[in-house]
């Protein structure tokens, strides 16, 4: 799974989501390149399905790269209302790690060196 080395501190606030990505839209690396088209939270599960999906497809052949990284701690929302943690000292345990992805913002800028029948 993708996370950081270290951390300064423990939890982050959720930050925006909303607006277009005002960088990143364009194919920086290689041929082809998968575009996200509605703002989203991505976790970092989601990112690695999706490159070992992408990689998988492409019969481990080509260049693969990843320009999203998933910096924000996300704990779940269910735990916060458990009676018990109320009563404990007021941690909650780190759940996932997420990104946040604007609408015209690129997540795989680039693939290359595959044939153009496994791109489409």
């Amino acid at each position: 799974m993708l996370m950081p080395k270290k951390v300064k501190y423990r939890k982050q606030m959720r930050g925006r989501r909303n607006g277009k990505a005002w960088r990143g839209g364009d194919l920086a690396f290689g041929e082809y390149g998968l575009k996200a088209m509605e703002n989203a939270w991505i976790t970092d599960r989601q990112i690695e399905a999706s490159r070992v999906a992408i990689t998988r497809f492409i019969k481990r052949g080509g260049k693969l790269w990843i320009r999203i990284f998933p910096d924000k701690p996300f704990t779940n929302a269910s735990c916060s209302r458990w009676p018990e943690w109320t009563k404990q000292r007021p941690r909650k345990p780190l759940d996932w790690r997420r990104t946040s992805c604007r609408f015209p913002q690129n997540l795989y800028p680039g693939q290359e060196g595959f044939n153009d029948a496994a791109a489409h």
